[in-house]
């Protein structure tokens, strides 16, 4: 890591609140991986709690547009007194770090790529992976600015939802008053058109991870975020540049179409439009066996799509296991949703609640879905998710127990009975004391007859009474 920078780590046990800190987060964008240039830079700070102080943002290194060290000034000062965040810190640090360090511009700093692999489980950690799992989905991915506000929301929800801590307290000098020898020269705003087809979630559930053995993982980690984001945008015509090996890149795009094909079958489905994806997106890295024997099923289930209502932390780590376990992340209710889970912080008037029940869908309160959504050990491989649906646990078979204690009509009974054989034992003693042989027997069957008769009633309202 570039002396310019002191790293901070976030966790759940860190001493250190940090809630009443203010973050600068940043996004970049460049023309390689390796050996590039920075050619977009944005900044966003904000509060804790969430509230943007300020922003900025600006075209680098091409024609009409400023370089680095003539609008660093702009940048420095809502770097001043903020924690820098960023995500993926090491890869960004490479680009930004030579020209702070011409300056001696030391800050502290907060890599939210670590910290969400520290904090939640998830597929894979891409910034728009750990955004969706925490609840921030109405994000865009096309400019550095949009990447520099996701990160804001991203550390903001760590730090004020999560609840987590720095383990140390970030020291803050004075950075040196920059000259602003050029104007910034902001990215046109550009409307997007929003993102279509089975491809624009995909890479949020995709299982991909950086072996601990990669010669470069920061350079991993960011070569997967650009695959995600052009398959996502359906816009992967040709494979990035990078500066990697090639055996690395087969090894990566290898372990990123697996990825694409684990998430496509794992609803027991693969449509016409999901093999002509993985297929196109196979030949264009150039791995195209990895799904040669692909093929469309003809089963017209619908594909798992599950609503998260919530906004706490335990909104979030549902959604982190729904996407864990390869279902569709919905962001509303539309009529491709088949599940709602329903945090306990949502209300009953909840107008979404009767709109599911009237659409049909499986409605499931946050225990019962975080039982079903229940994954293996970090140490086991993912398993991958079965065809059924979601569905409410059943309720366990109930046994009625046998009331304690005896009613009134068994208690009649007894006495019933004991006084038929009072009667009997009268009789034999009669019989046996010269008593005339007729009433004798008389009193011996009456007194049987009663006995019985008692007997019969005490046991029949015994077993009514289970």
């Amino acid at each position: 890591m570039p002396e310019v920078v002191d790293v901070l780590e976030l966790t759940r046990a860190g001493g250190y609140d940090a809630t009443g800190l203010e973050f600068t987060a940043i996004g970049c964008r460049t023309t390689a991986l390796r050996s590039g240039q920075l050619v977009e830079l944005a900044a966003v700070r904000t509060r804790a709690d969430g509230s943007t102080i300020g922003e900025l943002s600006t075209l680098l290194n091409q024609e009409s547009a400023p370089t680095l060290p003539e609008v660093l000034g702009y940048f420095t000062e809502l770097l001043q007194g903020a924690v820098l965040v960023a995500h993926n810190l090491a890869f960004v640090a490479r680009f930004l770090g030579p020209e702070l360090d011409r300056y001696g511009i030391r800050v502290p700093a907060v890599d939210t790529l670590t910290t969400a692999k520290n904090t939640v489980r998830l597929p894979n950690y891409r910034l728009g992976t750990v955004a969706r799992s925490l609840g921030i989905t109405d994000t865009r991915r096309d400019t550095a600015l949009d990447d520099a506000r996701t990160g804001a929301r991203v550390v903001t929800a760590l730090v004020g939802v999560h609840g987590l801590r720095l383990t140390a307290w970030p020291r803050f000098g004075p950075l040196p008053q920059l000259v602003k020898s050029r104007p910034l020269a902001p990215r046109r705003a550009e409307p997007a058109a929003p993102a279509q087809g089975w491809t624009a979630e995909l890479p949020d559930r995709m299982p991909l991870t950086v072996p601990v053995d990669s010669p470069d993982p920061a350079l991993e980690e960011a070569y997967l975020e650009v695959l995600g984001n052009a398959v996502a945008a359906r816009q992967l015509t040709s494979a990035p540049p990078t500066g990697l090996g090639e055996d690395e890149l087969r090894r990566i795009h290898t372990g990123f179409v697996h990825g694409m094909r684990t998430v496509a079958e794992a609803d027991g489905i693969l449509t016409v439009e999901e093999v002509a994806d993985l297929k196109a997106v196979a030949k264009t890295l150039g791995v195209p066996g990895v799904v040669a024997d692909v093929r469309p099923t003809e089963r017209a289930d619908r594909p798992t799509r599950v609503l998260v209502l919530g906004r706490g932390a335990d909104a979030d780590e549902l959604r982190a296991a729904v996407l864990t376990r390869g279902f569709q992340l919905a962001k509303n209710l539309t009529a491709s949703v088949t599940h709602l889970v329903v945090c306990p912080d949502v209300a009953p008037t909840e107008p979404r609640l009767a709109r599911a029940a009237e659409q049909g869908v499986t409605v499931l309160d946050a225990a019962t879905a975080r039982r079903q959504l229940a994954t293996p050990a970090p140490e086991a491989a993912p398993a991958p998710p079965p065809a059924t649906r979601l569905a409410p646990a059943p309720a366990p078979a109930v046994t009625p127990a046998r009331p304690q204690g005896t009613n009134a009509a068994q208690w009649g009974g007894r006495v019933i009975t004991a006084l038929g054989l009072v009667l009997v034992f009268v009789a034999a003693v009669a019989e046996f004391g010269g008593a005339p042989f007729a009433a004798g027997l008389v009193a011996f069957v009456l007194g049987a007859g009663i006995a019985l008769g008692g007997w019969y009633l005490g046991e029949r309202w015994s077993v009514r009474s289970w």
